[in-house]
């Protein structure tokens, strides 16, 4: 019985290193563009939908985070590169610039660094 419970707690460490750390989601999406102006909303639920989102560079863009999810750790949203550290309660949205005169990424992550997308201005 006790090396049931050993495998057990082993798959279950195993899982949670694979979820937060090695698990990878490619959710690639592009912004819609509308008299020279983008637009595109993140969805944060169980992580951040999309995970990538592609701007066009050299047109204005607006981005907004909508949250959807109770989990402490996904309610504060940070990025150093996009100057943004905010906490959001459930139904809250927050809608950032992002600058689009450079190509680059932005990197953006939940308040404890487990779940992270990005913005790319191609």
């Amino acid at each position: 019985m006790r090396i049931i419970s050993i495998l057990i707690a082993i798959l279950i460490i195993g899982f949670i290193i694979w979820w937060f750390f090695i698990r990878k989601v490619n959710d690639i999406e592009a912004a819609k563009t509308s008299k020279n102006k983008q637009k595109a909303q993140i969805i944060i639920q169980g992580g951040y939908s999309p995970s990538t989102l592609v701007l066009q560079k050299g047109i204005p863009a607006e981005v907004e985070f909508v949250q959807k999810d109770s989990t402490a750790c996904l309610a504060e949203i940070k990025s150093g590169d996009l100057a943004l550290d905010k906490k959001l309660a459930p139904g809250e949205k927050v809608s950032i610039k992002v600058p689009t005169d450079q190509i680059g990424e932005y990197n953006y992550s939940c308040g404890m660094n487990m779940f992270h997308g990005k913005v790319v201005v191609k």
